[in-house]
């Protein structure tokens, strides 16, 4: 039902005099209350987020501790924690309390079993380019890590389930006593409460709780013929709340646990957030009755009231008294008569809006730290790279190969030097001339020999 007509109910309702309460006669600004109801006996979303954020961050740490100077290495002692350890060691050490326990870890990591983890790293220690870049990225990666630490702590239900808790059951939550409200054993102590009529000092007051302004609505007054349904139609019960007469300190959580069965039908689950809550107050400040020329009494009225309504919220609709909540200021959440309920449902869901503000941030944050790994990766291979190229440029090119024709001369005077024509015919690289007057040339380079020294020589691959 829409908020405009339940503000025409309420009115309606308001402007009649005659009998006592009535099943259903609540309905309308009972429907109004079921909106902030539900909303705070709602479950917070179940927000979760897995990553790898510490392993990748311990790899990062080992990593610049394996490429650092071992003059810092060498400080990190394996059986200390920064808690534990004397103030001599934290003194030779300032400003390590924020990163020294994770050195700690990584030390143990790149020293112990799985040193071989990060051996590919150890060609570059005393590198400074490679230490200034790592650390870098290091650096980057701590400061991630932490904020993911504080980031988790907020995804946490405790603060919102804090906060729901005082809406429905007032500013101390649940306590020991569970849903109990002393109205007293006279109907007017009621209209103390539910309406402030000749309220003194100590009354509970409108607002204070879902669970009290429900109770107001809801429940049997003297001489009513509501049966305890003026709400809704399941909702009697006269084991404790719904009597004829007052008691003192009356628990009603069994009726509560009915009223909030009977919204859960009427209003359909929604998720906490502040423009909920918002919308769930305008439903509730739609449904609220004025004063009129016959009611001169009260405005922000929630439900019945009869007559002049000059007695108040008693409990029973008839003889100038009603089955109603009076909100003095309306529906506010500042100065003395702020609606707490209002104030605790709107505390809630800003908690529960930063929840999921962290979970973006948390996903946000693990993505760039994964993206640091990678990073690391890649300035590995660069490293890699420029080493090998510097080590190609410095290595001596081989000796040049020796000519053709240096080569061609060498094996011509290695034939002049045979003196007899047997030897000479016997080197297939030489060949005897019987007409070379020159005795030392009798014997001289062949055409084969001519050729094989003709040949370029091979190179040897890599």
């Amino acid at each position: 039902m829409k908020p405009a007509i339940w503000a025409v109910l309420v009115v309606a309702f308001a402007s009649r005099a005659e009998g006592n309460s009535a099943k259903g006669e609540n309905a309308a600004a009972f429907a109004a209350l079921c909106q902030p109801i539900r909303l705070a006996t709602s479950t917070p979303s179940n927000l979760q987020h897995q990553d790898n954020a510490d392993s990748i961050t311990a790899t990062i740490t080992a990593i610049n501790l394996n490429v650092a100077d071992d003059t810092f290495t060498k400080k990190i002692e394996h059986d200390k924690t920064w808690q534990s350890a004397p103030e001599e060691y934290k003194n030779a050490r300032p400003g390590w309390d924020k990163y020294h326990d994770t050195w700690v870890t990584a030390k143990k990591e790149i020293t112990g079993d799985n040193k071989h983890k990060y051996a590919n790293w150890n060609s570059f220690k005393g590198n400074k380019a490679a230490q200034e870049q790592v650390a870098h990225i290091a650096e980057e990666a701590f400061t991630i890590n932490s904020e993911l630490s504080g980031l988790r702590k907020t995804l946490g239900t405790t603060e919102v389930k804090a906060e729901l808790d005082k809406a429905i059951n007032g500013p101390n939550g649940e306590t020991a006593a569970g849903k109990t409200i002393d109205f007293g054993t006279s109907w007017a102590n009621r209209a103390k409460i539910c309406s402030q009529t000749a309220r003194d000092g100590s009354s509970l007051k409108p607002g204070t709780s879902l669970l009290l302004d429900s109770i107001c609505l809801c429940t049997m007054g003297g001489n009513n013929a509501d049966a305890g349904k003026a709400c809704c139609d399941n909702c009697d019960e006269t084991q404790t709340a719904d009597k004829d007469s007052g008691s003192i300190n009356v628990n009603f959580r069994a009726k509560w646990n009915k009223l909030v069965e009977a919204c859960n039908k009427l209003i359909k689950t929604e998720a906490l957030t502040i423009s909920a809550v918002q919308r769930a107050a305008n439903a509730v400040a739609s449904a609220l009755g004025q004063k009129t020329a016959t009611q001169t009494n009260y405005d922000n009225v929630l439900g019945t009231i009869a007559g002049d309504g000059s007695t108040g919220c008693k409990g029973n609709k008839a003889s100038n008294e009603g089955k109603c909540v009076v909100y003095k200021s309306g529906l506010t959440t500042e100065g003395p008569d702020a609606v707490q309920w209002l104030r605790h449902l709107q505390a809630a869901a800003q908690a529960e809006e930063s929840r999921n503000n962290a979970l973006r941030q948390l996903e946000t944050k693990a993505n760039r730290l994964a993206s640091l790994n990678k990073t690391l990766e890649r300035l590995f291979l660069a490293l890699r790279h420029t080493a090998t190229t510097s080590e190609t440029a410095h290595t001596p090119a081989p000796a040049a190969a020796k000519s053709t024709k240096a080569t061609k001369e060498e094996t011509e005077k290695e034939c002049n030097k045979i003196g007899k024509e047997a030897d000479c015919k016997a080197n297939p690289k030489c060949t005897w001339n019987p007409e070379e007057k020159d005795e030392t040339k009798k014997c001289t380079l062949s055409e084969e020999g001519k050729q094989h020294s003709s040949r370029k020589p091979s190179r040897d691959r890599w």
